[in-house]
């Protein structure tokens, strides 16, 4: 009897289709084969799937205060974390904002990564880099928040994920142990809109970019909005 569990149906289809189309690089534009791709595609596919999924069945998060569920995170630095990728090279760029408790801005930090045209592992990235600058600043209780809805889950499931972005997962509940407390949130784009910015801003930055106390250019305007 064929499985009736929806996961393993949607894994099957997305490892046939990349099956598929990597036979379709090979025959007809002499692409060398390479299962480790197959199966990287097939995963990049099944999370974009899942991803969809999950914003037609829960669709949005209204606030940030409804993703927290209550009002007791003053004491946290808020951290609003967002990706993109190029889509014409291997690389992408990844930003975070930073905010206190109260609601004060307090800084801001994006860079250039190599994510493999993958958005998820890019939002993973930008998870981990985020993590790594709170633990080099001393920063002891942390919220995240990210606008990709499949990464928040998977860090909140900690289920094996055995992709690139799995991995880096992996790295980031690893850090989670030089916190006192650290959490992760899923929250709507139209309220990452500052990282959002700063993000597609990063591609004309030269290097890493690191603003303590002082705002980027690029998101001024939108600081009071």
């Amino acid at each position: 009897m064929v499985s009736a569990n929806p996961d393993l149906m949607h894994k099957v289809v997305a490892l046939c289709w990349s099956i598929w189309t990597c036979r379709n690089a090979l025959v007809w534009n002499q692409k060398a084969w390479d299962s480790r791709n197959v199966l990287h595609m097939a995963s990049s596919l099944f999370l974009s799937w899942s991803e969809f999924i999950m914003h037609e069945t829960q669709g949005p998060v209204n606030s940030l205060h409804a993703v927290s569920g209550d009002n007791d995170l003053g004491d946290l630095i808020h951290i609003h974390v967002d990706a993109t990728v190029n889509p014409s090279e291997e690389d992408g760029y990844v930003a975070a904002v930073v905010h206190e408790g109260n609601g004060d801005y307090l800084a801001a930090r994006s860079s250039k990564v190599r994510c493999l045209h993958d958005p998820h592992l890019a939002e993973a990235i930008a998870i981990k880099e985020a993590l790594s600058w709170a633990k080099d600043c001393d920063w002891r209780k942390i919220i995240i928040f990210s606008d990709c809805q499949v990464v928040c889950s998977l860090l909140k499931s900690g289920s094996p994920n055995l992709s690139y972005a799995g991995c880096v997962l992996q790295e980031c509940l690893n850090l989670k142990r030089h916190f006192d407390s650290v959490s992760f949130s899923f929250i709507p784009r139209s309220a990452n809109k500052l990282t959002h910015a700063l993000t597609r801003a990063t591609n004309s930055q030269s290097g890493p970019r690191l603003w303590f106390n002082s705002i980027p250019d690029c998101i001024r305007h939108l600081i009071n909005d």
